[in-house]
């Protein structure tokens, strides 16, 4: 079987909302491309930039000079009127696009930037999409060590907030998954059945068919190289 890690928000949520269909892809960019001919006072403004950033985050898979442009103007508005929240996507973007052209090394520059933001305001959502994309970038790029501590960071900060909305949630169950993914790449089936047993927990909770469905094929699969048919999924 050839186990590829999710990236943030990524090939879970993202393939999971509407605007990300063809025909919402393409109303977004009119309203884009309306809202570009406006003087650039007008587009340093925070519903702007997150249309650019809802632009982005559609056009995951499909166009990587989409992403791209688009990230890059977002994250000039941002840090020109000081929007943190719009920063922190923008270089999530960034670090996607960068990761998908083969550039680790940028992605993972651009993901320890967005972390750092996050970390200081506290975005608990955005602190677990660093560290998952962080865990992949690595994984990605060979340092196998460097994911996992990435990973085990996430989960550490997930764990320790004690109420979590269930986007976060969902976020959480992500990074679990992809370290059992990382385990299992690794021979260590047990130790990676045993974080996807937690991720299929927390999707329990967040009722994703999507995320649960994911979960219990890559639970099934490691089960045949250990032989826990009894225990089930």
């Amino acid at each position: 079987m050839n186990y590829r890690l999710f990236i943030t928000l990524f090939c879970l949520l993202i393939c999971s909302v509407s605007f990300c269909q063809k025909q919402n892809i393409d109303s977004l960019y009119k309203i884009v491309a309306q809202q570009k001919k406006l003087p650039l006072a007008q587009k340093k403004d925070t519903s702007y930039i997150n249309l650019l950033n809802r632009y982005v985050l559609s056009n995951y898979y499909i166009s990587n000079d989409t992403i791209k442009h688009y990230a890059e103007e977002s994250l000039k508005l941002s840090e020109a009127i000081d929007y943190k929240s719009g920063e922190i996507e923008s270089l999530i973007n960034l670090g996607f696009y960068e990761s998908e052209i083969g550039n680790y090394k940028e992605a993972i520059k651009y993901a320890e930037r967005a972390l750092e933001k996050a970390m200081a305001l506290n975005q608990l959502k955005n602190i677990l999409i660093a560290y998952s994309n962080l865990a992949t970038f690595y994984e990605y790029s060979g340092d196998i060590k460097k994911s996992v501590e990435a990973s085990l960071k996430g989960i550490s900060m997930g764990e320790n907030e004690a109420k979590k909305t269930e986007t976060e949630l969902l976020y959480l169950g992500l990074i679990y998954e992809n370290l059992g993914i990382t385990y299992g790449m690794q021979q260590e089936f047990k130790k990676a059945l045993d974080f996807l047993y937690k991720a299929q927990e927390i999707n329990k909770h967040t009722n994703s068919e999507l995320a649960s469905a994911q979960t219990l094929s890559n639970i099934a699969s490691f089960q045949l190289k250990t032989k826990e048919y009894a225990k089930g999924i």
